[in-house]
């Protein structure tokens, strides 16, 4: 391993140590403490990993603190060194492929390790069905696991070692309940031994009521270590390009209490406008020459959130212009409220009357490379869009990857960078989008975003972004 390489904070120097002392170890290892765990669990009573000897970690730090990339490198290390399987989890199955899986491959490549998904003379093989990583020498696997929704998908998880060196969890306060977490080290338990890590990343939750907050102070009261880095070790390190630091002192100065939340890893009560930089002046377009904007035009996002029964659907036809700015060209906007409700076939034919009749507002555009992406909430209108002879050219992605903070923040802050524009027309319906942003608010009493808002067309503007930013879509 080119260890030279590896940029390691020092606050994550305990996960690499030993549990116990040899003579603590010998303990856990005794015919009669395993004999007493044995009574104890046949009485009825639930053990917490560290009934077994294994340390658990507690990771509150913000974003761009490095929590990620260095958990990963203990993971290399372990994988690499030690003896056992390691469990690397998220709570979605649909998170997996374009995060944690491609995090720890570009991770072990920066450690100086080879992977390949055919040569097995590379330091790892790499499977994407199931996904996992097997170190080649040692025999080794990283499994990749989604937690979430069902309690008893954890129950099939087996380690082919038959042990388990550690136990991942990536942002471990998005599953719905703490019941899955539970369920996920009930199962481990089966496989871990005193020298096993449980590792938790969280992410800060919106409010202190979320479960996560309890559960893991708990965790922390009954014995785990808590961990806590700022984005300004990584910078102090050189591991924060200059851009990097200037958004995040930015958003220091302009939007202190956001800053509070997503980069020290605080919980902060929000309050007034979830956009408050949005400013029509700024962020308001009106385009005179229509046959002149193909020039400034990359490629077209069409993007939508389709609604069911009573709630509006909103379509987007995004353009990314040359210079990275995102513009809303257009909008579809159907109310059944104000317009009556109608079924999925005639929405569809809405729809794509609309995107043609922007095709010929702007007739350049149709030759642009077009992608679109909708909430898979309404799967049968994602499908006929799919197969329709106007929209059927281009590939369709169903936007399943959603993460809410995650998502207001890219709108915040590419608002703020004055990275999103939005073009307001008499002939088009972008007004109805704009109308969203200006009015989005928080709960006053619960500092969360106030539920029962129109906001039908900030999740279109959601999903189109992210598709952006997705770069092995949108590249």
């Amino acid at each position: 391993m080119a260890t030279s390489r590896v940029r390691f904070l020092d606050t994550y120097l305990p996960i690499l140590q030993p549990n116990h002392t040899a003579e603590q170890a010998k303990l856990f290892e005794s015919a009669e403490y395993k004999n007493d765990l044995v009574r104890r669990m046949l009485n009825g009573e639930e053990l917490d990993p560290s009934a077994f000897g294994a340390r658990t970690f507690i990771n509150k730090s913000g974003r761009s603190t490095g929590k990620t990339t260095n958990t990963e490198f203990v993971i290399g290390k372990f994988i690499t060194e030690g003896d056992g399987d390691i469990w690397y989890c998220r709570s979605e199955d649909g998170d997996i492929g374009r995060s944690i899986f491609t995090s720890m491959q570009s991770t072990l490549r920066i450690m100086g390790f080879t992977l390949s998904r055919k040569d097995r003379k590379a330091d790892f093989h790499v499977c994407a069905s199931p996904y996992q990583i097997t170190h080649n020498k040692t025999g080794n696997v990283i499994q990749f696991f989604a937690i979430n929704k069902d309690i008893n998908r954890t129950k099939g998880f087996f380690p082919p070692s038959g042990k388990l060196q550690m136990v991942i969890v990536e942002e471990a306060n998005e599953p719905d309940e703490s019941k899955y977490i539970t369920a996920l080290e009930t199962t481990a338990n089966k496989y871990i031994n005193s020298g096993s890590k449980f590792v938790y990343n969280l992410n800060p939750p919106e409010t202190k009521q979320h479960w996560s907050v309890q559960y893991f102070d708990n965790k922390v009261k009954n014995g785990a270590m808590l961990l806590y880095t700022t984005w300004e070790h990584l910078a102090q390190l050189g591991l924060l390009s200059p851009a990097m630091i200037a958004e995040i002192l930015k958003m220091k100065r302009d939007d202190p209490l956001f800053y509070r939340y997503w980069y020290l890893g605080e919980i902060v009560k929000m309050t007034g406008l979830v956009f408050p930089m949005f400013d029509e002046s700024k962020h308001v377009v009106y385009i005179k020459d229509r046959n002149l904007l193909h020039r400034l035009v990359g490629q077209i996002i069409i993007a939508g959130d389709a609604a069911n029964k009573n709630d509006p659907t909103a379509v987007e036809f995004i353009c990314v212009l040359t210079n990275g700015v995102m513009l809303v060209l257009d909008a579809f906007y159907y109310d059944p409220k104000i317009h009556g409700q109608t079924d999925d076939v005639e929405l569809g034919q809405k729809i794509c009357d609309w995107f043609e009749g922007v095709h010929r507002k702007y007739p350049n555009l149709r030759y642009k490379k077009h992608v679109g992406t909708i909430d898979n909430a309404n799967w049968n209108l994602l499908q006929m869009l799919q197969i329709s002879t106007a929209m059927g050219f281009f590939k369709w992605y169903p936007a399943t990857d959603k993460m809410i903070l995650r998502d207001i923040n890219r709108l915040r802050v590419l608002l703020r960078n004055d990275l999103l524009k939005f073009n307001v027309a008499a002939d088009n319906q972008v007004k109805c989008i704009v109308d969203e942003f200006e009015n989005f608010v928080y709960d006053e009493k619960t500092g969360e975003i106030k539920k029962n808002q129109s906001d039908h067309g900030i999740d279109a503007t959601k999903y189109g972004t992210l598709l952006y930013t997705n770069t092995q879509i949108f590249f």
